[in-house]
């Protein structure tokens, strides 16, 4: 491998890599020998959670924490390394309030085949309401509805994708 470094043979992110010491996360940064993708072998990890109600999908900043929110990766801490711990993340969210299967894994790539709209993987959710389930709910939520989604206080309309609805009556 050496030879192939000092031969600029090997590119990081498109760049010729030729320092054998050069360091970089190959989470985040494309490695290529001779325009092959080279990829480290069987060093991730993927959890399958049952993700319980009132505990957010991201990592606790220090508001969060100071308000006592629970994350999911807290839920791992110590059930894990370190070394896989922090190098969790999770593949989309559900909302705090949302119980519900949650994949945390350390492959991005994973994250981005599963998350990515442009993949069109479908997603189901189920909802129980307290009502039933009117006619022009369905039409709403078949057209995709329009949320405002805020981040450190900037607010930004949102429109989901238009969703397929069906009632299963189990009540």
């Amino acid at each position: 491998m050496k030879e192939a470094i000092w031969s600029g043979e090997i590119t990081v992110s498109g760049s010729v890599m030729k320092d054998i010491s050069f360091q970089f996360n190959a989470n985040t940064k494309t490695v290529e020998w001779k325009g092959e993708i080279l990829r480290l072998p069987g060093l991730h990890h993927t959890f399958v959670l049952n993700k319980p109600l009132d505990v957010i999908c991201s990592r606790l900043n220090k508001q969060e924490r100071a308000l006592g929110k629970r994350s999911v990766f807290n839920l791992l801490r110590g059930t894990v390394g370190d070394s896989i711990y922090d190098r969790l993340l999770t593949v989309g969210r559900l909302d705090e309030q949302t119980t519900g299967l949650l994949l945390l894994t350390t492959d991005g790539h994973l994250v981005h085949d599963i998350a990515s709209p442009e993949k069109h993987i479908k997603k189901t959710y189920a909802v129980e309401l307290d009502r039933e389930l009117q006619t022009e709910d369905m039409k709403l939520l078949s057209a995709g509805v329009t949320i405002e989604l805020e981040v450190d206080g900037v607010f930004t309309a949102f429109t989901t994708s238009p969703a397929e609805v069906s009632v299963n009556d189990q009540g």
